[in-house]
């Protein structure tokens, strides 16, 4: 079993427990071990989440490891779009909005929210497919 492997199987493990903590945990992209391209502008818009407490973005290499340089971001330190809804951008310039970087590597990300509101955990709000700006 490889890292990638090891860790979906942890995720896919622990997700119903987390549950009974309030901690969602979705791999992305939708929720498979694809690796998304890093030398391209990604962006995933979704709307505010209602979590209890916050929502994180994470990305990690192709192996499974946390990536060096600005690879994560929450709903403390991320700016809303003005209109209830949020832009994570990923591998983009620094003038876009809650820009993260992979440094132009392949990487997937994992989303956590803490305090999952009902929204989440049905998977209404499921920011996993981020799309290509153009």
């Amino acid at each position: 079993m490889n890292l990638g492997s090891f860790t979906k199987s942890l995720i896919e493990m622990s997700s119903s427990i987390c549950l009974l903590f309030g901690l969602k945990i979705t791999m992305c992209p939708g929720n498979t071990l694809e690796n998304l391209p890093g030398d391209v502008c990604l962006a995933v818009t979704f709307p505010e989440t209602g979590n209890k407490y916050f929502t994180s973005f994470t990305i990690y290499d192709t192996t499974g490891y946390l990536m060096e340089g600005n690879s994560h971001i929450n709903s403390y330190t991320w700016k809303s779009n003005g209109d209830d809804s949020t832009t994570i951008h990923f591998n983009c310039s620094d003038n876009k909005i809650n820009n993260i970087t992979s440094n132009g590597a392949e990487f997937n990300y994992i989303v956590r929210s803490y305090g999952a509101s009902q929204k989440i955990i049905d998977e209404v709000i499921n920011p996993v497919i981020p799309e290509l700006v153009k």
